[in-house]
């Protein structure tokens, strides 16, 4: 029996996702996402076989990799809530051979590019070892935004639009566009099916609107019940027809999970760690790995060591407090005392360099700022953040008593300039997911 599973749900940053990461998680590939600095890699997942960029209306954009058009749909967003992407979960007949899968998923995937004029990247999974060997099915990632010939992305696509103006501009509201792409889909699969002489039919509609009477494969809790339910009732030792009959459709469900329990598990994780990192002091840099020995002998200057450590994750050097933890791509700060706040810039400026950028609360950026104004040591350091650079040079000013004439105009031109190429590094109190993650 031909399977029927089609759902759709938005990549969105206020749940902790992001195209980049999705992406890699599909593709089972490794994307550096430019936005947060972290890698993402899946290089080891099995089971992805097939799988492309396509676009709409017929563009061919050679160079456009998935980590370039990945990039360029988180960069497109700047709030904290944004949706990144589109995520489709379709299942692909298991009656179809390899090759009649992988056209059917990429007509499936240019059908969505086209309607709503945007981009897809479709990957094909395959069936677990121990899972059901039925359970092939295409993961398509779609942008929220249309994109142009020249790979940019413009406006929202209808279907990422609020009700409240899909309804002034007279369109459908996104729940029924949705259910119309199904109908779409379910076609598609048919039609397939059809080519390939195969006598099964899938549709959109649940068994109740299709007129089926028996238990739903949609909502595995439901069947479960009914079927304990009856089991209970008729008290018999062998199971009748009825009953077997929901005990395959139960397979069936368990069968349809498309997401491995462990590559998900995975991901929670990464994200929790993510999320953590967010509610502390961080320098973030987009830099080679930190070399250990200098970073001991600066350990030593302050009377501490760093501790390699590995949660499981990612490994990182902690200090013997705590307060420190030294990543590859940043550093997290604990507490924003002196000592500390000194002991971490002495490593960024060994890991990033004098090109800082700082986040946080008043009295952080306050600290840092005086810390920083206050030892000539760090009297080259530059802050991205205009504002706050400009803070920087007015506190130097007072403690040193030194004219703004005299500050290497260089330097100051190189925090304000809008085009600077160089990725900022990251002081960062309490991150969430601003615009102060983005380069400058």
């Amino acid at each position: 029996m031909a399977i029927y599973h089609a759902t759709s749900k938005p990549i969105s940053r206020n749940s902790g996702h992001s195209a980049t990461a999705k992406s890699a998680y599909i593709n089972g590939n490794k994307i550096y996402d430019e936005r947060t600095g972290l890698s993402f890699d899946y290089t080891k997942k099995k089971g992805i076989i097939g799988g492309e960029i396509v676009l709409p209306n017929n563009i061919k954009l050679p160079d456009l990799t998935s980590e370039v058009l990945w990039n360029k749909a988180e960069q497109a967003e700047n709030r904290k809530d944004a949706r990144v992407g589109r995520e489709w979960e379709i299942s692909l007949p298991h009656e179809l051979s390899d090759t009649q899968r992988q056209v059917l998923a990429k007509e499936i995937s240019s059908t969505i590019a086209n309607k709503y004029h945007v981009a897809c990247e479709y990957s094909i999974h395959t069936p677990s070892k121990s899972g059901d060997q039925r359970n092939h099915h295409v993961h398509i990632l779609t942008t929220t935004r249309i994109i142009d010939k020249n790979g940019n992305l413009g406006e929202k696509s209808s279907i990422e639009l609020s009700n409240t103006k899909l309804d002034k501009l007279k369109l459908p509201r996104s729940e029924i566009q949705i259910t119309e792409m199904r109908a779409t889909i379910s076609d598609l699969i048919n039609k397939h099916l059809q080519q390939a002489n195969i006598n099964e039919v899938v549709s959109h509609l649940s068994l109740k609107d299709q007129g089926i009477d028996r238990i739903p494969t949609v909502h595995k809790g439901k069947a479960i019940t009914e079927l304990e339910r009856k089991q209970a009732k008729t008290k018999v030792t062998s199971i009748n027809k009825k009953i077997n009959s929901a005990n395959q459709e139960i397979t069936l469900l368990e069968s349809q999970v498309f997401d491995d329990g462990a590559e998900l598990a995975k991901i929670q994780k990464e994200l929790e760690q993510i999320r953590r990192r967010k509610k502390q002091n961080s320098i973030y840099g987009k830099t080679p790995k930190a070399y250990s020995n200098a970073l001991f002998s600066i350990a030593l200057e302050y009377g501490d060591f760093l501790k390699r450590t590995n949660n499981g994750e990612e490994k990182y050097y902690q200090s013997k407090n705590g307060n420190v933890k030294v990543y590859d791509s940043h550093i997290n700060v604990e507490n924003s005392n002196e000592r500390d706040i000194k002991f971490t810039l002495d490593i960024a400026i060994h890991q990033f360099g004098n090109y800082l950028k700082i986040n946080g609360d008043e009295n952080f950026l306050n600290d840092v700022i005086k810390t920083i104004a206050a030892n000539e040591k760090y009297k080259n350091i530059v802050l991205a953040d205009p504002t706050l650079n400009k803070r920087l040079i007015e506190a130097r000013m007072s403690i040193h008593e030194i004219s703004y004439n005299k500050i290497d105009t260089n330097i100051i031109q190189s925090a304000v300039d809008e085009n600077i190429t160089q990725p900022p590094q990251y002081i960062n109190q309490q991150e969430t997911e601003t615009s102060s993650w983005e380069h400058s």
